[in-house]
């Protein structure tokens, strides 16, 4: 029964608050303004009511509607989408909202915020220039449908090239989040400028990896 799910603790806060209250002090203000985007959602069923000026509308599968439509880069109106689309999900369990790659990393940042205060799933597709965001409904988040599931050598080789991008890679930080970084890993398709960080700065790497043991071998 849905009401015995386990659903992660970082889910369940917008469940019970009805959403939208506790991460606004969180949330950057200048990432806000007049910016129209153009937003998807992929659904079983045509909605009328979208939140937004509708756009299109295409099959993408014979199961699947493609309903494109345009949304204010607002905060009001990206909470407003965010309290309907949890509402439809609730019949439309796998229905997925995808915002455009138009977005820098902070505006993405500030939708995952907004999404996961309505109990929503997130995560990002694509990569550099094209990486776009996806938002999933309080079911499939429940299910874990965006993880990254990376085997215990691809997690270790993702932290180690984090922790070089923050030491050493200057416009890099602002250019490629951890998460990015993992599917990339995942993909077996490291970007290049990344891949030489890895690999002209091993040495750093062991002398890290040998400072962790010895404090790990202390503590025991």
């Amino acid at each position: 029964m849905n009401q015995n799910r386990y659903i992660p603790p970082h889910r369940r806060r917008g469940l019970s608050s009805g959403g939208g209250r506790n991460e606004r002090a969180h949330l950057d203000t200048r990432h806000f303004g007049k910016q129209e985007i153009v937003v998807t959602l992929k659904s079983k069923t045509k909605y009328q009511d979208l939140p937004g000026q509708q756009m299109e509308v295409k099959p993408l599968t014979p199961d699947i509607l493609c309903q494109k439509f345009k949304l204010d880069f607002q905060q009001d109106k990206l909470r407003e989408l965010m309290r309907w689309f949890r509402n439809i999900g609730r019949d439309d369990a796998k229905a997925v909202l995808e915002f455009p790659p138009c977005l820098d990393k902070g505006q993405r940042k500030d939708i995952h915020l907004l999404a996961n205060n309505f109990g929503l799933g997130t995560s990002s597709q694509g990569f550099g220039d094209q990486r776009y965001l996806c938002v999933y409904t309080v079911e499939a988040a429940a299910l874990g449908v965006e993880k990254i599931s990376l085997t215990q050598e691809e997690k270790r080789k993702s932290d180690e090239v984090w922790f070089l991008v923050k030491k050493f890679g200057g416009r890099l930080v602002s250019k490629y989040s951890h998460n990015e970084i993992s599917e990339m890993i995942l993909a077996d398709n490291l970007h290049p400028d990344l891949q030489d960080l890895f690999d002209k700065n091993q040495d750093i790497l062991a002398d890290e990896f040998a400072d962790k043991c010895k404090i790990r071998s202390k503590k025991e």
